[in-house]
Formats: C-alpha cells, sequence, structure tokens
C-alpha cells in the first residue's frame, strides 16, 4: 500500500504510473496469483515432489502460462484446480501439438465442466430406476428437467431464481407428496 504516499487511492495510483484502468490492474495481479502457485507445481515437479495429479510428466515439459491472457481463465478457480487444469493443458497441448491459447485453456474447462454435468445428469438419471424397472416417461423426464434447472441455477449461481425460493418450492412439493 506505498501507492498511499502520493495516490489516494490504487485507482489514481494505476492510472497515473501505469496509465492502467483499475480493472486491468487486478486482473495482473490475479494472474501473478496463478503464475506464483504453477510456478509452485514446477518446482515440486523439479525437484521430485511430484503430486497425484501429475500424469506425463515425462512426455510433458512443465511450463507456466506465458501472459496474463493464458493465466486470467484459471483465475475462477481454486490453487489445486488451476493445477489439475493447467497440466491437464500442458497434456493435451503436447498431444495434438496445439499452441496455448487463452482460447484453448477456455475449451478444455468447457469440456471439464460438461463432463462434470454428464456425471451429475447420469448419476441422477440412475435414481429414476427404482428395482430394475423403469419411471413412467412422464414422471422420469419432469424429474430430469427439474434436476437441469436446478443445476442451470446451481451454475449461474441462482441469478435468476434465489436457492432459498428453489428450496421452498421443493419442500413444498415434498410436503404435497407426503399427503
Amino acid at each position: 500500500r506505498l501507492y498511499r504516499i502520493q495516490y489516494p487511492t490504487f485507482e489514481d495510483y494505476l492510472l497515473n504510473v501505469w496509465d492502467m484502468a483499475r480493472r486491468t490492474g487486478y486482473q495482473l495481479i490475479e494472474a501473478a496469483a496463478v503464475h506464483e502457485n504453477l510456478k509452485k507445481l514446477v518446482e515440486d515437479v523439479s525437484h521430485g515432489r511430484q503430486e497425484d495429479n501429475v500424469r506425463n510428466c515425462a512426455q510433458t515439459e512443465i511450463s507456466l502460462p506465458k501472459n496474463e491472457a493464458q493465466a486470467r481463465p484459471l483465475t475462477l478457480f481454486e490453487a489445486e484446480e488451476q493445477r489439475e487444469i493447467w497440466l491437464e493443458v500442458l497434456d493435451k497441448a503436447s498431444a495434438s501439438g496445439s499452441k496455448i491459447t487463452a482460447n484453448f485453456i477456455i475449451q478444455i474447462i468447457l469440456e471439464r465442466q460438461r463432463k462434470a454435468i454428464d456425471e451429475r445428469v447420469k448419476k441422477h438419471a440412475d435414481r429414476t430406476k427404482k428395482d430394475g424397472k423403469t419411471l413412467p416417461p412422464l414422471v422420469q423426464s419432469t424429474y430430469m428437467a427439474l434436476l437441469q434447472v436446478v443445476q442451470n441455477q446451481n451454475d449461474e449461481d441462482w441469478k435468476a431464481i434465489g436457492r432459498s425460493t428453489m428450496v421452498s418450492l421443493l419442500e413444498d412439493l415434498l410436503e404435497t407428496l407426503k399427503a
């Protein structure tokens, strides 16, 4: 916070010293945090302290993001998941000969999210089968549609409908079923 000696706010400091908007400054700070996290991964691998999720280290050179744009998509995740995603990026880029770009990283993140959603849907789809019998199609499709709404709202941080509202609606439905 040494900027306070000459500038009243961080935004003023960024603008006057670096000719940079506040948002850009914070993006660089977040990217630096990702870089530091991944730097620890590279150090662990180079010193033989490999994590369980380090797969093809012998085949894939462990490198760091080359710029802020590559690190930015990873800022949305916790440190451990950043490492997992970055290793997957390196593996897939090495296997396909692709250049690592922000879009390439985003595509891998989207693939991971699609797989996670598919696994959740499959898990719940299995619940629609009882004692080897499949539920009637209307009940099954209604259950799957409701599940999809809940998952979509969860993925969107419950912006369209509050979590408490959804819980209340589901509790009402449960009470109706019990009656």
